[in-house]
Order: structure tokens, then C-alpha cells, then sequence
């Protein structure tokens, strides 16, 4: 329970206040970094929500999963809507796409749908792929998301990294608790 609230704080300070959450560690965020940054409290909220979810409530994976879901939708929707996505140079496509693919799992997964194990393995295997680019060719993959080479600082590398590293951790999550790998009991 510690590790999990340890997560779930970093991960709410980085979601919720992310141009202050590098500013412990001296570090300067520009414009992509600082959504970059958010994101990874995104994703460490997922982490510690469905880990929680799953291992300390009643609550059944699915519902788990879907509910750890809704901070990173949320923020994603926002950064869309207020234009933060677009001036920090993100392909506009690619960011509704991204929101549509994990507001849908997250609608199968709390509306109990008949598909959401499904959606939760298209999930899986979506936010595999995607964060296995940003923690191996971390370049690549914010060209992919259309940034501009002049707007990859050194510190949005390194949140690229670090996105990639908790997505995969994510996506093994979600990938084994879905697939009912009982290890983690």
C-alpha cells in the first residue's frame, strides 16, 4: 500500500501540477515537457489506481482498469480542448485518436459491456506499442506524435523516456490482470 500511494502521489502532483512537479529536482520544463510530464502522472495514477483497484477493493478488474482510465482522459480532452496539445506541436489526429481509443476502453469498462475484456487487450496492446517508441527511440516516437525536432529539449527526451517506461509497466499490468495471470496475489 505504501508503494501504491507513493505512485499515486507523484502521480497526482505530475498530473495536476505539471509545471511544478520538475521544479523539486531543479529541473526547467518547457511546453512539451510539461505535457509530457502530466502524462506521466497519468499514467502513474493508472498504475496505482488499477493496482489498487485490483488487490485492496471489491472492485473487479474491468471496473478497475476502467476507472484508472478516467484521469488521463480527462487530461487529454482538456489539453485538446484548451489547445495546449496543439501548441506544444502534437499531431491533432493523432491526439483524438489516442483519446478515443482509451475513452472507449474506458466506456467498455464501466459500462460492464460485453466487449470491455476485448477493449481492454486492444488497450493493452495500444499502449504497448506506443510507449515501448517513447522509451527505446524516444525521438521517433515525438516525431510520430509530430513534433518538431526544435521543440525536443533534453528534459523532453527524458519524459518521453520516462512515459515509455510507465506505459510499458501499465501495459503489463493491465495486459496480465486481464488476462487473469495470478502473480500479483
Amino acid at each position: 500500500k505504501v508503494f501504491l500511494g507513493a505512485c499515486a502521489v507523484q502521480g497526482a502532483y505530475s498530473h495536476l501540477a505539471p509545471n511544478k512537479s520538475m521544479g523539486m529536482y531543479n529541473v526547467t520544463d518547457d511546453k512539451l515537457s510539461t505535457i509530457l510530464t502530466e502524462c506521466n502522472g497519468g499514467l502513474f495514477l493508472m498504475y496505482a489506481i488499477t493496482a489498487y483497484g485490483v488487490l485492496f477493493t471489491d472492485m473487479s478488474t474491468i471496473k478497475a482498469i476502467g476507472v484508472a482510465q478516467i484521469p488521463i482522459n480527462v487530461s487529454n480532452l482538456r489539453n485538446i480542448l484548451n489547445g495546449e496539445a496543439e501548441s506544444s506541436g502534437c499531431n491533432m489526429p493523432g491526439q483524438w485518436v489516442n483519446l478515443a481509443i482509451t475513452a472507449f476502453a474506458a466506456y467498455a469498462c464501466l459500462s460492464g459491456a460485453d466487449y470491455a475484456t476485448t477493449a481492454v487487450k486492444a488497450l493493452t496492446v495500444y499502449i504497448g506499442l506506443a510507449t515501448t517508441q517513447f522509451r527505446f527511440a524516444p525521438e521517433a516516437a515525438l516525431k510520430t506524435w509530430g513534433i518538431d525536432l526544435k521543440d525536443r529539449s533534453p528534459v523532453a527526451i527524458f519524459e518521453a523516456k520516462s512515459l515509455g517506461q510507465l506505459g510499458i509497466i501499465n501495459a503489463v499490468l493491465i495486459g496480465a490482470l486481464v488476462s487473469n495471470v495470478d502473480a500479483y496475489k
